[in-house]
């Protein structure tokens, strides 16, 4: 009994003694923690006092550099410059209809067309500040275009920057191609094409002729790369257009960019038109019967051009031709004259394109393109021409007085079966 005793009396002292370690070991734990927290509170102060300090420094220092800066500079008071559109707002919305006319080389009734087809392409919303309307977008463009003159005298004039007025030109010449051109610069069809066979027979008595092939020289400042290339045979530097003209004076397709040394054979070549009138996707299969022979329809040009069943061009004058060849090329000069008008009047209305050009080479065929859809633009809808703008397109006339032969391609049996056919035709009349 005793020893049981002493043995129960041992385990509890020993449960004691657990116990009390136990609560030793938990109190001596928060304690250690209180002092971790303690000591990283401390740290964590002392980081936010040393980073504020380093602020207030960055900020005596900035200090005192801006108050050096403003003592030894002059204070900008503005950020956009203050710019008048007076010119557009008042000044051209008093000019009567000739005066309009005069000056963007349009109606006001085309000038309305054209931005109602325009603008959802050139509308911009307000971001920072009032954006430039469609019609002051349109203005600033066909000033352009109408006179070639510089972007700082259109600054001035229409009350924006320098690169605003330089960027507007190019957006809407860019929208004016994109969204027009496919619409009025056009091969016709149907009874539209008829209508053109039938326009040049009944002007100048030339059956099967759709319309007329050239190209024009447009001059530019010489460019910094390949200048050479550039310079044509008229001793000054430019870039070719070569077109196509139907009987109204409207152009059906053109073909812009190649440098102008480049012959009109190689330019015609490297065209889409003359892959189309290759494989016939252009041109339907109409033909007349004149004298035996089933003429199809036909495309006239100079002597610089190839001879072929769809191209059609005068005997080389070489001092031997016989009356009825000389009669043919009358024929075939009075009917092609269509198309150096359509560049005279082309020229005529945008001044541009007559003007020496200060643009970059590698818009210039979309400036171009841009001027010939507006020239369509203003024939379809009857926008008279002031014979005072027409401009003789001389490049065109010596061209044809000093040609050369096609370096390209050469005549066919079936060209030249066609063009005698058309001779006897001629001189029988």
């Amino acid at each position: 009994v005793t020893l049981a005793i002493d043995s129960n009396m041992a385990y509890e002292e020993f449960l004691l003694s657990v116990m009390i370690f136990a609560f030793l070991w938990v109190r001596r734990r928060r304690a250690q923690r209180r002092r971790d927290i303690m000591s990283w509170e401390a740290a964590r102060k002392r980081r936010i006092a040393q980073f504020r300090l380093k602020q207030r420094q960055r900020r005596t220092f900035f200090m005192a550099v801006s108050g050096f800066v403003s003592a030894t500079t002059t204070a900008r008071t503005i950020w956009v410059k203050l710019r008048s559109h007076a010119f557009f707002d008042e000044v051209v919305s008093g000019w009567s209809d000739e005066e309009w006319k005069q000056n963007f080389r349009v109606s006001r009734e085309t000038f309305k067309v054209l931005c109602k087809k325009l603008k959802p392409s050139l509308e911009r919303r307000m971001v920072t500040r009032q954006p430039l309307s469609v019609e002051q977008r349109v203005a600033v463009t066909l000033w352009r275009l109408g006179t070639n003159v510089e972007f700082r005298t259109i600054s001035h004039l229409f009350g924006v920057g320098i690169s605003t007025a330089c960027v507007t030109v190019r957006d809407v010449c860019s929208a004016i191609v994109e969204k027009l051109a496919p619409r009025f610069i056009t091969v016709p069809c149907g009874n539209e094409l008829e209508a053109m066979v039938e326009g040049f027979l009944s002007r100048w008595g030339f059956p099967q002729c759709v319309g007329a092939i050239d190209g024009s020289h447009i001059p530019i400042i010489a460019p910094k790369e390949n200048a050479t290339d550039y310079f044509n045979r008229k001793k000054f530097h430019s870039v070719v257009l070569q077109a196509l003209v139907d009987c109204e004076y409207k152009f059906m397709d053109v073909y812009i960019g190649w440098p102008g040394s480049v012959h009109d054979a190689r330019v015609l070549a490297n065209s889409s038109l003359f892959n189309k009138c290759e494989d016939g996707t252009l041109l339907p299969n109409w033909t007349r019967n004149i004298n035996g022979v089933d003429i199809p329809l036909l495309i006239l040009g100079d002597p610089a051009y190839p001879l072929t069943t769809w191209l059609m061009k005068p005997y080389s004058d070489c001092g031997n031709l016989s009356r009825k060849q000389r009669k043919f090329n009358c024929r075939v000069s009075q009917a092609r004259v269509v198309v150096e008008n359509a560049f005279g009047r082309l020229k005529g209305r945008w001044h541009s394109l007559w003007k020496r050009n200060d643009g970059a080479v590698d818009f210039l065929p979309t400036y171009v393109a841009a001027c010939c859809v507006l020239h369509n633009i203003c024939e379809q809808y009857n926008d008279s021409f002031d014979e005072d703008w027409l401009v003789v397109d001389h490049e065109t006339v010596a061209s044809e007085q000093t040609s050369v032969s096609s370096p390209v391609t050469t005549s066919t049996s079936s060209g030249t079966r066609i063009r005698e056919t058309l001779c006897n035709y001629f001189d029988s009349q």
